[in-house]
């Protein structure tokens, strides 16, 4: 039955092809098909519109944690720096610090502002 049914569409489709009169019941299946075929793409466009919101959302969140780790290795340095100071510390330990801080406020930088490349300022461990 369906491929009677396929073939009188097809046999309308190809008469309309060729400027013969389609019958209502074609036409009006066609026009369902063209319908049911633009809900679909809609649909689909709606879903990779979502994935590309929940993309930019987790490249956010994982933007601001690096921005929060290097923070927070800012924060450590600088306290050691201090404790460093309050301590007496030699030289060669108070310009180690100086430029580590200034290492990982470079990467924050770079991070803030979404340069390429900022794992190359960050120091390797």
């Amino acid at each position: 039955m369906v491929a009677n049914w396929s073939t009188a569409i097809m046999e309308q489709v190809i008469g309309a092809l060729k400027n013969e009169k389609i019958s209502a019941g074609v036409l009006v299946a066609m026009v369902a098909l063209a319908w049911w075929a633009h809900s679909w793409a809609e649909e689909e466009f709606v879903k990779k519109g979502e994935f590309s919101e929940l993309q930019r959302t987790v490249n956010d969140g994982f933007e601001s944690i690096e921005i929060n780790d290097a923070s927070q290795v800012i924060r450590d340095i600088k306290l050691e720096l201090l404790i460093t100071k309050a301590t007496s510390g030699s030289n060669k330990e108070l310009a180690d610090l100086g430029d580590e801080l200034s290492h990982a406020e470079a990467y924050k930088d770079c991070l803030v502002k979404r340069q390429p490349n900022c794992h190359h300022l960050k120091n390797v461990e």
